[in-house]
């Protein structure tokens, strides 16, 4: 996949060059590692992690999109204890206090995980869906070209 590796570049701290790539990371002949370049901090931002498999119809991408395991610990860190605080509050028979916690816990992950890490991923799938079927349309010979095969 030429195209998706002409669209990547090292992994840098600070970027300021209004000129870039649209992702940043690795590539090589057996697959890739990268994350969008973005000009702004998201902690949601995936990391894609993908694998070139040849088949009979050409070559396929699996693709495996994550979220960077710092952001998982803090996260699991976090409902944990709203976890702990509803079950403190179940044991001490403090009904209406449950709804607290528990609320804070469902609108908790289904904010940060939902807005934060499914927004970004399909922007990036979209990316790399584009790129393959750009590399699909670069391969294809014109309609009117001569092909290989016929003889002149």
């Amino acid at each position: 996949m030429t195209a998706l590796r002409s669209r990547i570049e090292p992994r840098q701290l600070l970027r300021s060059s209004p000129d870039q790539a649209p992702f940043q990371g690795t590539g090589g002949r057996d697959g890739f590692r990268i994350t969008r370049v973005i000009p702004y901090r998201k902690a949601f931002l995936p990391r894609v992690r993908g694998r070139f498999r040849g088949g009979p119809g050409g070559t396929r991408v699996d693709i495996r999109l994550s979220p960077h395991p710092v952001v998982m610990v803090l996260l699991s860190i976090w409902c944990g204890g709203l976890a702990l605080a509803v079950v403190a509050s179940l044991g001490a028979n403090q009904l209406p206090l449950v709804a607290i916690p528990l609320g804070m816990l469902v609108a908790g992950w289904a904010s940060m995980c939902a807005a934060g890490f499914w927004t970004e991923a399909t922007k990036q799938k979209l990316m790399l869906m584009l790129i393959a079927m750009v590399q699909e349309l670069e391969q294809e010979p014109a309609p009117n070209a001569p092909r290989a095969t016929e003889a002149r």
